[in-house]
């Protein structure tokens, strides 16, 4: 990086400083490391302090794919970070890497929140794997980029747990739609839908390669199922009528 974009970024975070509230309670914290909170240029400046976390992977196999000779070795969002391989060795090795990494870097990774899953196994004789000494427990589900996922890879439990929230919206809405007469104003209930309820189910949605994609397979999504019938509701559509009544209207 050239010298005097160093130097301004350096000046950027210099003295930096933050007052944490707690009630009554105040304190002034200096930070000595990190980004600044809330600044626009932090993402890029962490993308690219994180941009060669690639090295980790390599001489590692990683896990397979549908696709023929494309592996994965790791996935990245922000400071999520989600490492994969079919060969625990190659998984360890990784988390060695990792660790060394870190460390270069003056990062931390959190072992309380770090999990291991190990997908389609029958068997309760994994093999241990560990961070700087630290075992790593294995698990049965985990929620990555909010999305909830099981070891048997059935895509039911993503939707499932999408379909709580997603629920509550469309029960806060109903609510509010009521206590302000709104029922006859369609295009302000489908607003409120589209804005407030709906966000909260897109997570299990965004399912690759997902059987609810199938044709003749659209409605057996319960996400799918509940919105079609909020639409009906909402629309005034006997709950009997088929689908694709609401469908078209919308």
């Amino acid at each position: 990086m050239p010298d005097h974009i160093l130097s301004i970024l350096k000046d950027l975070h210099h003295a930096d400083e933050y007052t944490l509230l707690d009630g009554d309670k105040t304190a002034s914290v200096q930070p000595s490391f990190g980004v600044k909170q809330g600044c626009h240029l932090s993402p890029l400046l962490f993308a690219i302090y994180l941009n060669d976390i690639d090295s980790i992977a390599d001489g590692v196999k990683g896990a397979l794919t549908d696709t023929p000779n494309f592996l994965v070795t790791h996935m990245l969002f922000a400071d999520d970070l989600c490492l994969m391989s079919n060969d625990p060795n190659h998984m360890q090795t990784m988390l060695n890497k990792l660790r060394a990494y870190a460390r270069r870097k003056s990062l931390t990774v959190n072992t309380q929140k770090s999990e291991v899953m190990c997908f389609n196994s029958y068997t309760s004789n994994l093999p241990p794997l560990f961070y700087d000494g630290a075992q790593l427990p294995y698990t049965d589900s985990f929620k990555y980029l909010g999305m909830v996922c099981d070891r048997r890879i059935n895509l039911n439990t993503a939707a499932d747990a999408a379909l709580r929230p997603f629920t509550a919206g469309t029960f806060r809405i109903r609510q509010f739609i009521r206590e302000h007469d709104l029922t006859n104003r369609l295009h302000i209930c489908m607003w409120l839908l589209k804005t407030y309820a709906i966000p909260a189910s897109m997570y299990a949605s965004q399912v690759w390669a997902t059987p609810f994609l199938r044709q003749g397979k659209e409605m057996d999504n319960p996400l799918q199922k509940w919105l079609m019938t909020v639409l009906k509701r909402i629309l005034m559509v006997k709950d009997t009528a088929f689908s694709w009544c609401a469908t078209s209207v919308v």
